[in-house]
Order: structure tokens, then sequence, then C-alpha cells
């Protein structure tokens, strides 16, 4: 049962922050003066201590550090650092995978093609055309003809004068025209016929077989089998929520997918976190029309180079962003996670280990059982096994390991759902099967404290794929591990969340 303050306490920080919920260009994160419509919440002012304070997220003008609603970054100076070189290293941490990520998009955004009136069209991009926004924006796509075509991702959909556009003052030589190597970077090659028309897009307008009124997110989608690649695109639309400056979840989502082949979405519960419809819809359902959108974003691509998260640098030492510790704090307020784990500042309270086991043919801890038990015969620990089959409902899997304190699990995807530790919690990684940043950068980027198998000796291949006698090996096989070194590096996982844990039990546990 969701505790009424705990609710309560997620709505009061979107008030903090003056959350628009008018889905426009010109909306404005510092100066709105409507809240989020689904918060329940009209007045955009908090006092403090009698004194009107303003709070923000980070990425606004003039957005004081000690204003932040969500602080993370947090980076160790190294032996023998210069103060120039971790002020540097803490810059990059905040630029690359922090609210400095939202401000570089936010900041670079150009108008290709402005409005004279506001019946006019509108359309802008950022730097090399990785998000786009636009108003009364006219799309041809008569000849898509999905059916007829395997290529989810064809560059030539919008590719003939007339097809794509609106009725603006453009602006030629503005748009970037750098091609992406991945499809899944930027949206150059799908946009970049836009031009002026002779009509002004709108809702009566004959040339319009389709009006979409609400606005509309279209995105391009990395992998619906994937949960780490999914969450990637997940994430990505949340970043864009915040660049575009608008949280309202009744809006329409499109994918942009050209091909004949059904795009099967193994982890559709999380798009109730974002719409109201709970579910995406093909381009396909528009083939044969001319579609017509009052308002429409093109969102940050899952895998734009030096992108989140797929491909984020970490500086070394560095942890904890707080766009990432709003993420978390969104995704738990949108699915009504709560904790049952009663309070963590009792001296008699026993930290919770949730041991992620695996049911595929490969990765899997043989002697599973054994360090179960060794770690059960601590008497230290509130030990659990849980399998997060396709059978567990997933916003259940989220709830697991919301209410645990210390995550265990051989390297694989399934290790996305660190996102939802606890701010205090820890990921350990039981052999990262070479590779080494994946998870270790992810738990990073959540700020949650990581471990992982480094002694080798006391690691057993028992069985590998003669398929697989490659680098890629070490994914390819099943283990055997020392049940002393296993209880060890739980300890060593626990020290920390014990150093991390609140000394009075947290508000935010939801």
């Amino acid at each position: 049962m969701v505790r009424p303050s705990a609710d309560l306490h997620l709505r009061i920080i979107y008030l903090f922050v003056g959350l628009t919920c008018v889905w426009a260009e010109n909306g404005n994160t510092e100066d709105a003066a409507a809240l989020n419509s689904d918060l329940d919440y009209d007045h955009p002012k908090v006092w403090t201590k009698g004194a009107q304070r303003r709070r923000c997220w980070g990425y606004e003008k003039n957005c004081a550090e000690s204003q932040r609603m969500f602080k993370g970054t947090s980076c160790i100076r190294k032996q023998g650092e210069s103060p120039e070189a971790f002020s540097r290293r803490q810059g990059d941490f905040w630029s690359s995978a922090d609210w400095g990520y939202v401000s570089k998009f936010k900041d670079s955004m150009v108008e290709i093609c402005s409005q004279r009136s506001a019946s006019d069209s509108l359309f802008k991009c950022s730097t090399d055309n990785a998000m786009c926004i636009a108003k009364n924006m006219y799309m041809d796509l008569r000849q898509l003809d999905h059916h007829q075509h395997g290529n989810a991702h064809r560059k030539d959909v919008l590719s003939k004068p007339g097809m794509l556009g609106g009725r603006c003052r453009m602006h030629n030589g503005r748009m970037a025209t750098r091609r992406p190597s991945d499809v899944l970077q930027a949206w150059t090659d799908e946009l970049e016929g836009f031009g002026n028309l002779k009509f002004r897009p709108h809702a009566t307008a004959k040339q319009c077989d389709v009006w979409l009124d609400k606005p509309t997110v279209v995105m391009k989608f990395d992998s619906g089998v994937n949960l780490y690649h999914h969450f990637c695109d997940f994430f990505n639309l949340f970043a864009t929520q915040h660049v575009n400056g608008s949280f309202t979840r009744d809006l329409n989502v499109v994918m942009w997918h050209t091909g004949r082949t059904p795009f099967f979405d193994l982890f559709k519960d999380v798009w109730r976190a974002f719409t109201l419809a709970g579910d995406f819809k093909p381009l396909g359902d528009y083939d044969g029309k001319r579609v017509c959108f009052r308002d429409v974003v093109f969102t940050l691509g899952p895998r734009m180079p030096l992108g989140l998260f797929y491909s984020t640098p970490i500086p070394e030492k560095c942890s904890g962003s707080g766009l990432f510790k709003a993420f978390h704090r969104h995704m738990v307020h949108r699915f009504n996670l709560t904790s049952d784990r009663g309070n963590v500042t009792e001296p008699a309270y026993r930290l919770r280990v949730k041991f992620m086991a695996r049911k595929t043919k490969w990765r899997r801890v043989l002697n599973q059982d054994e360090l179960i038990a060794a770690l059960r015969s601590t008497g230290r620990y509130d030990v659990e096994v849980v399998e997060f089959t396709r059978e567990v409902p997933l916003i259940s899997q989220f709830q697991t390991v919301h209410n645990a304190d210390i995550l265990v699990g051989m390297h694989g995807a399934g290790l996305t759902h660190s996102l939802f530790l606890p701010d205090w919690g820890a990921l350990f990684e039981l052999y990262n099967c070479e590779d080494v940043r994946c998870y270790r950068d992810l738990a990073a980027l959540r700020g949650a404290h990581y471990v992982t198998w480094s002694d080798k000796s006391k690691l057993t291949a028992v069985e590998r794929s003669p398929d697989h006698l490659n680098s890629a090996v070490e994914k390819f096989s099943n283990y055997r591990m020392d049940a002393d070194e296993f209880v060890r590096l739980v300890d060593k996982a626990a020290t920390a969340v014990q150093q991390r844990l609140p000394k009075r039990r947290p508000k935010d546990e939801l």
C-alpha cells in the first residue's frame, strides 16, 4: 500500500522545481507558473523559513548548487592531483553525465525555420541534429510502404521536396549536415528535407489527413528485448523531457520504424511512466497518410557519441549523477514503488541482499546454493534469491530491487535493475566477464557502490561454449566460485552500505 506521505513528498519535489505542464516551445522551467497536471498542484512557489526560495534542477541559468533538488556528483581527489586537474575532472563528469548533459542540448538549439506569427511553423535542432523540436509540422507518409521493406531505419522516407516542412522562414545552412555513423545517433537523414511550404499545417487544413493535436514524441528504439539497451531509450526520453521543459503524460509516442517486422517490446510496462496510453504507436500506423503535428519532439538517441548511457565517459573516481538520481526518483514515483524494509537506523536491522539467479544457458553460477548457504550462515544478512523471468511482472521486479540494500548478480542486462536501488545501495557484479566498464559505470552514474570479482584463482569456468572461443568466451561460460571469497566481497559491499545509510529514516523511501 502506498503511504500518502511518500506520494506527497515526491509531488512536493516537483513543486519545488516548478515543472511546466505546457508542452510549448516557449516553456521555461525557470519561470514556470504551472506544474505537471498529474501532480495535482497549482502553486509554483515554495516558502522556506519565511523567505521565498526557488529550487531548480541544475541546468537552469543562475541555478546555485545549494538550490539543486538532486545533488549527486562526488569525485575523490587522486593522490598528487592538482586542484586544477581535480576541478577539470569534476567538470567533465558534470558535462558528460550530470545536468550539464541537459544543458549541452538546451544551449545548442538553433532555429532552422522561424515563426513569423503564432500560427506559423517552427523547426529547430540541437548540435548534430541529436534532438529536434517542431510546431505545426507536415509529414507526408504516403510513400512509406512499410509492408514492402525489411529495413527498419530507411533514410529515404521523407527524401523528396515537399514531404516534410511547415510555413515559416527558412535559415539555409543552419542545419548540421554531418552524417551520423549510426542511425540511432541523430535525425539528420530523416529530417534534412524540411522545407518552407505554401500552406500552414493546422487542424482543418485539407493537406492533413491526420491531425495530432496532443504533444507527440518520435523516438528511435535500440532494443526491446534487452533491459540495458531499452533503458537507454527510456533514459534519453527523460533527458529529452528536461531539454524540452515538459513532463506531461498526455501525449503520443511514435516509434520511427520503417520496416514490416513488428518491434517486439518485452518491457512495455515502462511506458506508463511516460504516457497515459501506456504504449507507443509504430510509424506504420500512419502509412499512406499525410500527418500534421501541433507539437512534436524528435528525441535524443540511445547511441549518440558520448551519449547516455551506452557510451558515457566516466571520469575516474567520480560517481553519483544528479540527473540519474532524478531519473530514479521519477520512475519510483510513476510506478508507485514503496519501501517495506522497516527502519534502517535500528541497530538490529539486517542488510537485505537480493541474489539474482540466472536461468539462461550461460553465465550461471553452478554452486549458487553453496554461496547462499555460506552467506546466510553469517547471520548478518537477510538473503533472498530472486529470478527475474518473463513470468515475474516487471514493476514487481523493480519493487524488489528498490527494497534491496545489496544487489548481487552475474554480468548481464538484469543488472540494469541497479537503477532502482536506494541511494545507499550497492551492486555486486559477481563477475564482469571482462566487460569491465558496462555495469561499473552504470552503478557510478546511479551513485551505487560497486564491487566485482577480481581474484581469478578463486573463480573456475566449468563449461564454455565451443562456438565462442574468442574474446567474448567469458560471457559464454558457466562458473563455480569460492564461497569464502564471495562472503568477503558481500561484506565489503556491506561496509560501504553501512557507511552510507541515512542517520534517520529517509523521507525519500517510497
